[in-house]
């Protein structure tokens, strides 16, 4: 596929606005087969739109691919730990397979995702996350300009930039384990 992962997730974006009539993209977070990754919702806090009936008290990540057809890449497993692991720190999640999940296994979801290459990867990518040395960093990034800034829905306050183009931040990482 020649789309690029930034150019699927804008698609994703205009499919769950447009056609779906959501505020924004179902997912909170999404991880490109390189290892980028891009954030759906604007606030990982607010409800997501990814696994009908139990879309409260969880954070949803979307991986791009066709994960019954293909492996996923070592680049976006890497991503993935780094991601369960910053969400266990941030929010307390329990690191084991009852609190992180595949959509398929939750009550209801008639759907293959995340893919039957993906699903055993799930335990991996828990076990790998309970020992990432990064887990305790802190990240906080403002946007120097806010008239770059989306203006509407839950996306109000987020970067609205498009793939090539510059966006001045501020960043600040915390060091927060011994």
């Amino acid at each position: 596929d020649p789309t690029s992962a930034a150019e699927r997730v804008r698609g994703i974006q205009r499919f769950h606005i447009d056609q779906r009539g959501w505020c924004d993209i179902g997912y909170h977070f999404l991880i490109g087969q390189d290892g980028q990754v891009y954030q759906g919702r604007a606030d990982e806090q607010r409800s997501g739109a990814h696994v009908g009936r139990h879309n409260a008290n969880n954070v949803a990540i979307g991986f791009l691919g066709n994960f019954e057809e293909i492996e996923p890449p070592q680049n976006m497993l890497d991503a993935s730990i780094r991601m369960v692991a910053w969400l266990s720190s941030t929010y307390g999640i329990t690191l084991d397979r009852d609190h992180v999940r595949g959509h398929r296994e939750w009550d209801g979801a008639s759907t293959a995702c995340p893919g039957a290459n993906m699903v055993p990867r799930l335990t991996d990518i828990v076990e790998a996350a309970k020992a990432d040395p990064d887990a305790p960093l802190s990240l906080a990034i403002s946007f120097v300009a806010p008239e770059e800034l989306f203006n509407t829905g839950t996306s109000a306050g987020v970067a609205d930039a498009f793939e090539g183009d510059t966006l001045e931040t501020e960043l600040a990482v915390t060091n927060t384990s011994n």
